[in-house]
């Protein structure tokens, strides 16, 4: 801007260095501007400048820097419904060993703002995770969100990530939640399919199975105090009996992998239910029966018995406390 100027770069690690930036007015005028130095590591200092309305040549001039501030806010709901989660529990754990509680309001709404001495929950160069959690009144709820009050509903824990590294100017964070009920019934999760009348996970350039349970070992791994049942269902297009026993090998093959991947096995239950359960829209008041199925155009029926055809899981205890001192895979 002028002879010499001040410039600045945020640190972001032991060795690593943010962008070099000219710090501008009113730090840096149009003469020489030098020898900032800083009270510790507190956002004021003084410095040297040369500037025509000085007292003398090169005088000393104190600043202070205005603070760089971040918000973290956001709403939580019920993933199914859309209905505020009030009560929720939000935990924010920064890799700086920090960590701060907030509690969601009536809206569901919540936000890390300034603790009372003025502090910041959120520091600069620091990653937090974000977790949300909400335990109902009620050991279990209706499956209908629309006809159950929101405060009997527990649900599966919320995780998320915000980072400060790198942000050099206040910035507000909106982090919203949509949360899973755990206590409402069946937990739909994205689909597992298997090659037609076996128990192998299908995985080929269409669809990989294997996506499916990772998305529920994360499940699980985000919420470590939760026993579930993996229940198969088939379609009807079989005898009883083999429906009943292809279903419970498909159940069990779900087990089994996520046992392989560190879930610990007292935690896991596999169920087959063969065709004994077709699938229940309640929204459009539709059951899956093969009279049902039979009914549709031909051309709608074979997706109508794809949809029987699932794997879902329920979640049967929110207690589960390890008998082995070894440490589930993450």
């Amino acid at each position: 801007m002028g002879g010499l100027d001040i410039f600045s770069a945020n640190k972001l690690g032991p060795n690593a260095w943010g962008k070099v930036e000219n710090m501008r007015a009113p730090i840096n005028g149009p003469g020489h501007d030098f020898g900032i130095v800083f009270e510790g590591n507190k956002n004021r200092g003084f410095f040297s400048s040369i500037r025509s309305n000085g007292k003398g040549y090169a005088d000393i001039y104190s600043f202070k820097m205005p603070p760089i501030i971040y918000v973290l806010q956001g709403k939580v709901k019920d993933v199914e419904c859309g209905k505020p989660v009030a009560n929720a529990v939000v935990k924010l754990i920064g890799t700086d060993g920090s960590s701060a509680e907030a509690t969601t309001d009536q809206t569901g709404f919540y936000k890390f703002d300034a603790k009372e001495n003025d502090e910041r929950f959120l520091a600069e160069n620091t990653s937090y995770t974000i977790v949300v959690s909400r335990k109902g009144d009620a050991k279990k709820a209706s499956p209908d969100c629309n006809k159950t009050v929101i405060a009997e509903r527990s649900y599966l824990n919320g995780r998320g990530q915000e980072t400060t590294i790198g942000i050099e100017r206040s910035t507000a964070f909106v982090h919203d939640f949509e949360l899973q009920c755990l206590n409402c019934g069946e937990i739909r999760f994205p689909k597992v399919l298997y090659p037609l009348a076996k128990w192998e996970l299908l995985v080929d350039e269409r669809v990989n199975s294997k996506d499916s349970l990772d998305f529920l070992f994360q499940t699980l791994t985000e919420n470590p105090t939760i026993v579930i049942e993996l229940a198969a269902h088939t379609d009807a297009r079989d005898s009883d009996a083999r429906n009943q026993i292809l279903s419970q090998k498909r159940a069990q093959t779900c087990v089994d992998y996520l046992i392989e991947k560190g879930i610990d096995a007292g935690r896991l239950q596999a169920k087959g239910y063969g065709e004994s359960q077709p699938f229940v829209d309640a929204k459009a008041g539709i059951t899956y029966t093969e009279a049902y199925i039979n009914g549709l155009p031909k051309d709608q029926r074979e997706a109508a018995h794809q949809i029987n055809r699932r794997t879902v899981f329920f979640v049967l205890r929110d207690d589960f406390v390890p008998t082995s001192s070894a440490p589930e895979n993450n």
